[in-house]
Order: structure tokens, then sequence, then C-alpha cells
């Protein structure tokens, strides 16, 4: 229901017999009407029952003198109105609040009649309601509605054009206050002049319909409606879209690949564009091995589109175009392209700081930054204890460009650690140190562990040094500010004569 017949104060006992009209109505209408009694504590803000919109039966007594309940607004810019229907002898205050407990309505000394209040709220939180009894006791009916007034709110950027066999994709963002509840395209066959009337589906924030490819040209009129929960509807002014032959062919920006590596592969990328749209986009090329491939290119943002050459295992030559057509199968393609590959003569670069002290029995991480021209294709790190003859290999792991590996406890003793990195693209080789790597590796020096007890003992001394210093500073400065000691001269005993 968009409305709600509202009863008004001192509307005398016609209006409690229209509430037990409608009441009846409704039960007679849909079946079974649902009343909820308030749930006792409900004595303050802190215990106020929540309760939705709807038909409410509560009671005070002498002992229960007021009844608090929340509600949900569940949206912005709503209208409550509360009506409390009060029997004799009872007479009651009606009070609405906001969320922060501020007073916004009120109807007070009301008996035998309807207690009315309204408040318009324009943000979306709760209110509080309270019934206070002042005079008697009994029961009494409470009727909450909320009313929602506020149509839904469409965005729309027209569509003007549209092309004999491309459907036409028609996007709207529409928002509502409290809940959108259906949205739809209206439209004309540009063919027929027939109507009609789709749901727009919801994606990404936007509802969208794409209306299907016209075969002729003509003139297609549309708008768009919505509705929310409440039933306020909303639509669009009409928009005319004139329906044409598309004759231009997409547009293709290109900067050619003109060298690449063996064993490496590389991307291709283009910007492609079309007036109505793009329907298709290919590289077709020939290896280094003379065999021809024709591949789609991959959208991979906007309008970019993108191939991943495979890597290629001998040198020679790639000769390349890219193709495009739209969905009016007008076409382009651009003129051919050499891509030289050549053998990979560079190795990897490897950036190590080296690790010179170690604590013994503990394990020791090493790591590394290595980088290639074209890929690494593995890292090796080789340690021994020094005098040994042979390395023990640890492949690196890696993110990125780091790699680690972990030297073993058991490998770090006083004697020492000699290690070097290896590293390979899979044609070119790298290690650190650079030269002779085996016979001038990098050398760590281990030392050991300082023994926990030893350790408190030295704390300990030094604890008992800082003490004494203390004390001998402070008997030294109590000394030098007191007074100085007074000297008497012994007196003789009084003579007698």
């Amino acid at each position: 229901m968009k409305s709600t017949e509202l009863f008004r104060k001192h509307s005398g006992p016609c209006a409690c017999v229209l509430v037990l009209f409608a009441a009846l109505l409704c039960t007679t209408m849909l079946g079974t009407l649902t009343v909820v009694a308030d749930t006792e504590p409900n004595d303050d803000f802190a215990t106020a029952e929540s309760i939705a919109t709807g038909m409410h039966i509560g009671d005070v007594d002498g002992t229960d003198v007021n009844d608090y309940y929340n509600l949900t607004l569940g949206g912005t810019d709503l209208t409550v109105y509360v009506n409390v229907t009060v029997p004799n002898p009872l007479t009651i205050d009606l009070y609405l609040y906001d969320q922060s407990q501020a007073e916004v309505a009120s109807d007070t000394g009301v008996s035998g009649d309807v207690a009315t209040v309204t408040f318009a709220f324009e943000t979306d939180e709760w209110t509080y309601i309270q019934i206070n009894r002042t005079v008697g006791f009994g029961s009494y009916d409470l009727e909450v509605t909320v009313v929602d007034a506020m149509l839904p709110e469409i965005v729309h950027d027209a569509v003007a054009q549209g092309w004999v066999n491309n459907t036409i994709a028609i996007t709207a963002n529409v928002t509502d206050n409290v809940a959108v509840n259906n949205v739809s395209l209206d439209y004309t066959n540009v063919t027929t002049g027939l109507r009609y009337n789709e749901t727009m589906t919801l994606v990404d924030g936007n509802y969208t319909y794409s209306i299907p490819a016209p075969t002729s040209t003509g003139t297609i009129e549309y708008f768009i409606w919505a509705n929310d929960t409440s039933d306020n509807e909303n639509r669009t002014a009409n928009s005319t879209i004139t329906i044409s032959f598309d004759t231009e062919a997409p547009e293709i920006t290109h900067t050619p690949v003109t060298s690449a590596t063996v064993g490496a592969t590389f991307n291709i990328s283009a910007t492609v564009t079309d007036n109505a749209g793009v329907a298709q986009v290919n590289i077709s090329y020939t290896d280094v091995n003379g065999d021809p491939w024709n591949v789609s290119m991959t959208l991979v943002a906007g309008d970019t589109y993108n191939y991943t050459m495979p890597a290629q295992t001998s040198e020679g030559d790639i000769t390349y175009f890219i193709w495009a057509n739209d969905k009016s199968d007008n076409e382009v393609r651009t003129e051919y392209y050499t891509i030289t590959v050549t053998g990979d003569t560079t190795a990897p670069t490897i950036t190590h700081t080296p690790v010179e002290s170690a604590t013994a029995d503990k394990e020791k991480s090493i790591e590394a930054t290595i980088t290639d021209d074209v890929s690494v294709e593995s890292a090796t790190l080789y340690y021994r204890k020094k005098g040994d003859t042979t390395y023990t290999p640890i492949t690196m792991s890696v993110s990125g460009d780091t790699y680690t590996a972990t030297i073993p406890a058991s490998a770090v003793t006083t004697d020492g650690v000699e290690y070097y990195i290896f590293a390979t693209d899979g044609v070119n080789e790298a290690t650190s140190p650079a030269a002779n790597p085996t016979t001038s590796p990098h050398e760590i020096e281990v030392t050991e562990e300082e023994p926990l007890d030893m350790m408190w003992i030295y704390i300990a001394i030094a604890v008992i040094i800082i003490i004494v210093i203390i004390i001998a500073a402070v008997v030294a400065s109590r000394r030098r500010g007191a007074p100085p000691e007074e000297s008497f001269e012994e007196e003789e005993p009084p003579t007698t004569e």
C-alpha cells in the first residue's frame, strides 16, 4: 500500500470504531491479523523493545508506568506515523525520539481517544517510542507506519546512435533512499514499431539491457522505468535512437615489435577502436620455422588487445600483421612487420651483500637479488665447512627477484663456512663472487655463542657496580652538604676559696 489512513487527535469514539472495523476488514481479506504484544521489561531506553511496523498491544498498570519501543527505519527521508488508541479511564503521554534519544514529537494527556505523533526522518537511523501512563491503568493499541515518499533516482546518458546488426547496450544508475525494487526498459522495435518491456539486470552497480541487433535502418524510442519497495515509481524522458548502416572500419594503433631473444616469450599489443564496437582482433604470423599461425588477441583493458608470442627455439625471423573487424563485418589490417630473433648472450646479474659472521650451531640465511634480460632459469647456493674439499648445493627459493637459501646449523661450526651463488638463464651463467668462486668463495667467520649462565653473571656484576657507584655518589654528596663541626673548649671547674 502506498498510503495509510491515519488517525488524528480528538477524533473521538469514531476513531476506535474505525480501528476495529479496519482490523476486522484486514482479518477478512488477509486471513489472520498479526498482533504483537509488548514484552517486559521495556521501561526505559536501555530496555526498549524492538518492533516492526504494524499493530501492537501494550499494557500499563500501577507498577508498569512506561513502555519503550525502538524501530529501525532502514532508509533515509522516511516519515514515521504512530497512533495509540487509549480507552477510558487510561490517560497517557505519547513521545517520539530520534536515535540520540532527543524528543522530536509528542501528544500528551490523551484519554478515550487516539494519540498521534508524526515525524519525517532525513537520515537512516532508528527511533524510540515512549508511552507514559499518567492516570489509570489498562491496555492500549499501538499502530506504527513508515511512509516512503521518495522516488527512485535514475541517472542515464541517452543513446542516440545505433547500427544495423549491432546490439545496443542501454545502461542506467538507479538508486533509492530505501531499496530499488525493479528497473525496466521500454522500447520499440525498429521494423514493426511494437513495444517491448524488459527487465534490466544489475551489473557492477548499474542496470543494463542490450536491445537485440536491429535488422534495418529506422528509429527506436525508449525510456527507463523504476520503482522502489514502497512502489514509488519514476521514469526517464523518451529518447530516440537512430539506426544506420555502419560502413566505418575499426582503427588499429600498434607499435611494432622488432626484436626478441631465443627461449623468451614476449607480448604484442594493439589498441583497436570502432564507432559501433569491435567484434574480433587476430594476429597472423609465421614463426622462425616457417609455420603459419592465426590466433585471437585477448582484450585486456579498455581497447587494448594482447597476444603472448611463444618462445622461439632458434634464431630467425617472425613476420606478422594484426587484423580486426566490427559487427558489421567492416575489417582492417596492418602492414607486415618483422621480428628478428637472436640468441641470448647476456648472463644473469647477481646482487649480493656477503654474509661475514654467524653463530656456531645456528642456521644462516643467504639472500641475493638475481635478474636477467630474458629470465632466470635457476639459482643455487653452494656451501661447505672451511677446510672441506666439496660443496653442498641447495636450490634457492624465489620471490620476485629475491632468491633465498639457508645453510643448516650442522654446517655452521667454529671452523668457518665458505659459500658461493650460481645462477643461469639456460644459456648464460653467473656466480657470486664473479671470479674463481670455488677457490675464492665468500667466507663466514663463526663464533661461539656466549653461554647463558655467564651472560647472567656479567649482568649481575654490572648491576652491582652501578649500585656501588650510586651509593658512593650519594654519600659524597651528603658529606659535601653537611655543616662544619663546632669545637668547644673544656671549661675548668670553679674554685672555692
